[in-house]
């Protein structure tokens, strides 16, 4: 998906969908680079994170600072970290690109 996909997703101000999504985008590029400090951007294999994360952020809007919500017989729970569920996904990802020796394989440079 992409930010158009989520904007079709979700209908609602575009302004918001988009600052969320490059905040999504930020915050998971942060989460990377402490393992992989090359990268420069969210790689094509976690985009599906940044357009989740984005969707669930969005559909709280109102909600933050809660953990449950109760309406009219609907209840909510809500979790702090939106990047939980994917935890796994991204850790795969990151010891995909680090050699055994625990090195990003992203950006080396060898002289022969």
């Amino acid at each position: 998906m992409s930010l158009e996909d989520v904007k079709t997703l979700v209908s609602g101000n575009e302004e918001q969908i988009n600052t969320i999504y490059r905040q999504t985008e930020k915050r998971l590029l942060g989460m990377l680079k402490r393992s992989l400090t090359s990268l420069l951007v969210v790689p094509d294999e976690l985009d599906y994170v940044v357009d989740e994360v984005t969707i669930a952020r969005f559909n709280r809007i109102g909600s933050e600072g809660m953990s449950s919500e109760s309406v009219e017989g609907r209840s909510a729970n809500y979790n702090d970290n939106y990047f939980v569920g994917f935890a796994d996904d991204i850790q795969r990802y990151i010891d995909s690109q680090l050699n055994p020796d625990g090195a990003s394989q992203l950006g080396k440079v060898r002289f022969v």
